[in-house]
């Protein structure tokens, strides 16, 4: 009557880019990705360089075919090793989890924030009849400056002078 859903039925995503990569199951071959040739060309392609012939070969020699793999969407690579699989693939549930974590962010938290931001500062603008009036951020003239350099030192000389005489 009822189907029981494994993990064969379910569509497994890249996590860094949430494409398809997988139908879950372990076989790579069946899997949305390239290999370390196929990446090779699309690097060429894109950067509209060559490669070293010789190097493309070491490099495709020593890796497995298997092993070495890139996602055919973002081009990132993918660990095919059992133990860092799981860090790499997400199943449908996470993927939704971080949709609706982004879109609760930005409905719940940032854009209530920006407004509040603005009545602040439309307040602000208001009483103040500027935004950011303060003697803090008021810029002096080079004269007024100046004025208070030869002030202090001249307070400076008056201090010297007196602890010269007392001596």
């Amino acid at each position: 009557c009822c189907k029981w859903i494994d993990v064969q039925d379910w569509k497994i995503y890249h996590v860094n880019c949430y494409n398809v990569v997988s139908d879950g199951n372990n076989d790579v071959k069946r899997w949305n990705v390239i290999s370390i040739e196929q990446y090779f060309e699309v690097y060429e392609k894109c950067t509209q360089s060559q490669l070293d012939p010789n190097d493309k070969h070491l490099v495709s020699h020593l890796t497995d075919r298997n092993s070495c793999v890139f996602c055919k969407y973002c081009n990132r690579s993918i660990t095919t090793s059992e133990t860092h699989l799981k860090s790499q693939l997400l199943t449908p549930f996470w993927v939704l989890a971080d949709i609706i974590s982004c879109w609760t962010f930005l409905l719940v938290l940032y854009l209530p924030m920006v407004c509040v931001l603005f009545i602040i500062g439309a307040a602000e603008r208001m009483v103040f009849h500027r935004i950011n009036d303060h003697y803090l951020m008021a810029e002096e003239s080079a004269e007024d400056v100046s004025r208070e350099l030869i002030g202090t030192l001249s307070k400076l000389m008056d201090v010297r002078t007196y602890v010269d005489g007392a001596t």
